[in-house]
């Protein structure tokens, strides 16, 4: 009987995490500068950043970019590729534009087994994503029932505290402890046990060149080491992956 009820759960699973995911992407503009913020260069370069972004993101998910009109993009991916690290992403989307821009960005995420059904939830979940203040991403699963997602409390870290064998190899590396530190923790955050230069620099809010000089200083004194590559989906040379080594 045990052996059934897992064999059932494991089929449940798999069924649930192939099932269709679309998060929607709607920025939100003031109707007074609507026509004004439509034909504004600023505002075009201000929405490819955000495709950029957004490519980012389905990067990471397997999944594909839609524009579906001004302000309004779609991400199509499947559940499984859903992650807590994707829901951070998504909360510093919303961040980083509203920082940029002071526009608001809405972002729904609905779930189905068919794309129209996930596509319905998506736009369900706009209707009603009005009645939050804070940022939220409000979910829309396939049975239709509807949760609100925030953003969890910063991440603390310390700035001291790395270990004892670590503190002994910082003492050749030119970073400080609470680099290494806050690193850790976004790790452990998003459950990331491999990590690139592009994360590093996602994490300390800095450009993906410091986060290579980072990541080889770390590797030079054996805190990280290289543990595969990941095809960036651009031209160029593989994005390295690192791993921390030991424990």
């Amino acid at each position: 009987m045990i052996i059934q009820f897992l064999e059932e759960r494991a089929q449940s699973n798999l069924y649930r995490n192939s099932q269709v995911a679309v998060i929607g992407c709607r920025i939100e503009m003031e109707p007074d500068n609507l026509e004004e913020l439509y034909y504004s260069f600023k505002t075009k370069y201000q929405e490819l950043d955000v495709r950029r972004q957004l490519f980012e993101i389905a990067e990471k998910t397997n999944g594909s970019v839609m524009q579906m009109g001004d302000g309004l993009f779609f991400i199509f991916t499947t559940r499984g590729e859903l992650s807590i690290e994707t829901e951070g992403d998504l909360f510093s989307l919303i961040d980083e534009i509203h920082l940029q821009t002071s526009l608001q960005v809405k972002i729904s995420i609905g779930f189905g087994e068919t794309v129209l059904q996930a596509e319905q939830h998506v736009r369900l979940g706009f209707r009603h994503i009005k009645d939050y203040g804070k940022p939220i991403l409000l979910v829309v699963d396939d049975d239709q029932s509807i949760s609100a997602k925030h953003q969890e409390e910063q991440i603390n870290y310390s700035t001291i505290e790395i270990g004892a064998s670590w503190k002994e190899k910082m003492k050749d590396v030119n970073l400080s402890p609470g680099v290494v530190s806050k690193i850790t923790a976004y790790a452990n955050h998003y459950r990331r046990e491999q990590f690139s230069s592009q994360d590093l620099a996602r994490w300390l809010k800095s450009t993906e060149r410091n986060g290579r000089r980072i990541l080889a200083e770390m590797e030079r004194v054996g805190i990280v080491e290289q543990s595969g590559e990941a095809q960036s989906g651009e031209r160029g040379r593989p994005r390295k992956l690192f791993q921390f080594t030991g424990n």
